[in-house]
């Protein structure tokens, strides 16, 4: 409608359709403040009916042929048959384009920040981190045994690793993580409280602990300490004999009610989940960071403490991954089976055709 010359035009397909153009023989052509309904008329009967929308516009002004033209020629994204409509051909289209292109695209295990697996001769102590290319030290009697592990022998005096204290400067604050350890444990034989692995501050105030719960060979406990206060993940419901092989990990997000939930992964799947009361990162950048032993220290003859408080790991450790993010399920799985692709579907696939979704997103269990 042109102001001006008191002028409706009708266009259908970029065609003006007769009896346009019209023109107002007096005064302007005044909208009132009532609604736009499409489908409907205000204030009248509603009929049913069915219509396909796809794209609605309007401008302040009137638009020439050219425009309408222009605008006529732009593709409508979901309009794969080309009939200026969505329906089920459309969806038959989408379909085949599934079948026919490849979506897969890497498992998104991204964002490590420590990688430590334990390759090399049999024999050798250098074990380095090869991520930040930072050794660890082996405290001890222990060396690697040459088929990708390093086996620490346990009790209150046995050989650890220490991963350094820069590690501790790689995950302090994280508001998500993960650590997976890939490990075979000989069992209670040499103690009860075995400690898998430690992340600590001097002292026993502050530090996060992978422990086996007293001589329990199927109880396993992801222990966070901040300022004497513990935050406790178990798992021990229908938990298999974790005596031999298995990864064991654990993750953490804020993203969750006030500070966050961990999960308690065994073999890839989930076995525990806790809700926080102390938010990831509490314990500040720790120091005392550890395979094989805990934040503790027992002292021979000190009778004031309880002799299982060092009780350190025995068997072996193949793998021990540390990420800056919460793994997904499906994630922690694919590393346990050691996938390196799954099958996930982008959302720059044909199925999307919404926008501003964000790059790495993924739809998963269809």
């Amino acid at each position: 409608y042109s102001t001006g010359a008191r002028t409706l035009h009708l266009y259908i397909d970029g065609a003006e359709e007769p009896p346009s153009p019209l023109v107002c023989p007096s005064g302007n052509l005044t909208l009132n403040n009532a609604p736009i309904e499409i489908g409907g008329s205000y204030g009248q009967p509603t009929r049913d009916g069915e219509i396909y929308v796809d794209d609605v516009r309007l401008y302040n002004r009137a638009v020439s042929p050219a425009e309408i033209d222009e605008v006529r020629a732009q593709p409508i994204a979901a309009d794969l048959t080309g009939d200026s409509k969505i329906d089920i051909d459309d969806f038959r289209v989408l379909a085949a384009n599934w079948m026919e292109t490849d979506y897969t695209i890497q498992s998104d295990t991204g964002k490590m920040v420590a990688h430590w697996d334990f390759e090399g001769p049999a024999g050798s102590t250098n074990i380095a981190d090869s991520i930040t290319g930072t050794p660890a030290t082996i405290v001890g009697t222990a060396s690697l045994d040459g088929s990708g592990a390093i086996e620490l022998p346990g009790g209150r005096d046995g050989a650890y690793v220490d991963l350094g204290a820069n590690i501790g400067n790689v995950i302090a604050g994280l508001d998500e993580y993960t650590v997976l350890i890939d490990c075979d444990w000989d069992g209670n034989s040499v103690g009860s409280w075995q400690r898998l692995a430690s992340f600590g501050q001097e002292g026993t105030a502050e530090f996060a602990m992978f422990t086996y719960v007293s001589i329990n060979e199927k109880y396993m406990r992801w222990n966070y300490r901040h300022d004497g206060h513990d935050e406790t993940t178990n798992a021990s419901s229908a938990m298999p004999d974790m005596k031999g092989r298995h990864q064991i990990g654990i993750t953490f997000t804020r993203d969750y009610d006030n500070y966050g939930c961990t999960q308690f992964y065994i073999d890839g799947k989930q076995k525990a989940f806790h809700t926080q009361t102390v938010a990831a990162g509490s314990i500040g950048a720790t120091t005392r960071n550890y395979l094989g032993k805990g934040p503790y220290t027992y002292v021979p003859g000190d009778t004031t403490t309880d002799p299982n408080i060092d009780v350190r790991f025995g068997g072996k450790i193949y793998d021990v991954r540390i990420y800056e993010r919460r793994l997904a399920a499906q994630d922690v799985n694919d590393v346990y089976n050691g996938w390196s692709t799954t099958l996930y579907f982008p959302l720059e696939a044909p199925a999307n055709w919404s926008d501003n979704e964000p790059v790495n997103s993924k739809i998963v269990d269809f």
